[in-house]
């Protein structure tokens, strides 16, 4: 899919996709690496700022 842009400090993390199916695949990818180190992503805390022109809602989904 190519590079994943993520910003991390501290215990935040930002990450950046340009298409909902990138995006998919990142947050994917990152829970793979995530579960390696059993570090778990509280899911209740974790946010999805889209910007753009179009407005759609769009589910991500993770372990289903």
């Amino acid at each position: 899919m190519g590079m994943i842009g993520v910003l991390l400090f501290a215990d935040d993390m930002v990450m950046m996709a340009e298409t909902r199916e990138a995006l998919q695949h990142n947050v994917e990818a990152m829970n793979e690496a995530l579960m390696k180190w059993d570090l778990k992503v509280n899911w209740r805390k974790t946010k999805v700022l889209r910007v753009a022109r179009i407005g759609r809602r769009y589910v991500y989904t993770v372990d289903n």
